[in-house]
């Protein structure tokens, strides 16, 4: 167990309580440049520098004294920091059992807020406070069961006041309406997300939004770049390389849990899309640690 949890800390999903800084020495730069999932709510705040990262397939940039909200069921993307050794951004993701746990549990629209505007701005004094509770939290981020304890006080402290600066947003100057093609493409990665694991085709989830597969990737691709493919090569990828690192699977039982015909066409997949074998993949990660 505590290999897998070891193993899911380089993996393509972020794991508990991660709390980590960008910059010169990034802690795990297979983060950056690679779309990650995270199992709670993922926090970042740029102090200085400039930060760029994507929800999905929208691009944002932070600068200094801006925080962005990434809420679970998200793709997230930190793309790379053109001078690393200037930069200083944090990241801090907050199990959603704790965040149910905190005294505000957020309401819908204020989680519609945060998935449409996640970039946040606080004052001078809000920025304080969150710093605050930020570097407290990093002193406190050991395995020790009361520097645990310290840390998950501290959580619901930040949350309120980020919760307090979502609340208090106002209305963007810049709205436009969302085009159809926008539109599918938000449905096609919420479906992309939850199917994922099982579905690989571009016309199931075209049957599902009840049009064809050309139309789906032609828009999909007219808002992201990709077409539908490409993002969901990426998402089984994303998945495969997590269930190789994080567990002590083998690659029939990944093979299965992905639903590939057999493991011979997984490992072809996976060799197509990342330039070597599975086992290649792992013996690898093994290394690395």
């Amino acid at each position: 167990m505590n290999q897998e949890k070891e193993a899911k800390k380089r993996s393509g999903i972020l794991p508990k309580h991660l709390i980590m800084r960008a910059g010169a020495d990034f802690p795990n730069p297979e983060l950056l440049d690679r779309p990650n999932l995270s199992e709670g709510v993922t926090f970042g705040l740029c102090l200085q520098g400039e930060f760029r990262f994507r929800i999905d397939y929208r691009e944002y940039c932070i600068s200094s004294g801006e925080l962005f909200v990434v809420l679970p069921r998200h793709l997230f993307t930190p793309l790379p920091i053109p001078n690393p050794g200037s930069s200083d951004v944090r990241f801090l993701t907050v199990p959603l059992d704790e965040i149910h746990r905190s005294p505000l549990i957020p309401d819908l629209d204020l989680l519609r807020k945060a998935e449409e505007y996640p970039t946040l701005t606080p004052d001078r004094e809000k920025l304080r406070q969150i710093v605050v509770l930020w570097e407290l939290m990093e002193q406190y981020a050991t395995p020790d069961l009361r520097a645990s304890q310290i840390r998950e006080a501290l959580i619901p402290a930040l949350l309120l006041i980020i919760t307090t600066l979502i609340e208090e947003q106002p209305p963007q100057g810049d709205e436009h309406p969302v085009v159809r093609q926008e539109q599918l493409t938000q449905r096609f990665f919420d479906l992309l997300l939850e199917h994922h694991e099982r579905e690989h085709r571009v016309a199931f989830y075209a049957d599902r939004l009840c049009i064809t597969a050309k139309y789906l990737s032609s828009a999909v691709k007219s808002v992201t770049g990709y077409p539908a493919q490409v993002w969901i090569n990426e998402a089984v990828v994303m998945q495969a390389k997590r269930q190789i690192r994080a567990t002590e699977r083998s690659i029939q039982q990944i093979s299965e849990s992905l639903h590939f015909a057999t493991s011979t066409s997984f490992v072809r997949f996976f060799r197509q899309h990342t330039g070597s074998t599975p086992l290649e993949y792992r013996k690898r990660c093994l290394k690395a640690e």
